[in-house]
């Protein structure tokens, strides 16, 4: 029952249903950790394409509390961060990612852009003489 849930809230997802996803991930019982991390992940995920970057980001927040070890909600959770102009604690979201995902690690650019962006206000910081350090 459950992961068929999860492949009906995913198919109404990609469908742009959001409301219908939301109501098969909600009857993923609870004791199914993994499936209800899942679940969650992608409730987040249509936050984010819906622009509700806030509710995007607890859905994730809530994901993880589900599911720590789970590598895609971490890197999903970078992504929104990133959206969000938090660099630094996307940037420890995609590291965590990487380090649980191994080689299966999918969120490169992300990374990439993380670091970047850190530097960035790393650099930032250090040239101006008023502003406190990182």
């Amino acid at each position: 029952r459950d992961p068929a849930c999860l492949e009906i809230g995913i198919a109404y997802l990609k469908a742009s249903s959001f409301d219908a996803a939301e109501e098969f991930f909600g009857r993923i019982s609870f004791n199914q950790q993994r499936i209800r991390g899942k679940a969650l992940m992608n409730l987040g995920i249509a936050e984010a394409v819906r622009g509700n970057l806030a509710a995007a980001s607890a859905r994730l927040e809530a994901a993880l509390a589900v599911d720590p070890s789970a590598a895609d909600i971490h890197g999903n959770y970078g992504k929104v961060l990133l959206l969000r102009g938090q660099p630094r604690q996307a940037l420890d979201a995609l590291q965590t990612a990487r380090q649980l995902s191994g080689p299966e690690f999918g969120f490169h650019a992300e990374l990439a852009a993380a670091q970047r962006q850190v530097r960035e206000l790393d650099a930032a910081a250090a040239a101006s003489p008023m502003s406190p350090p990182p």
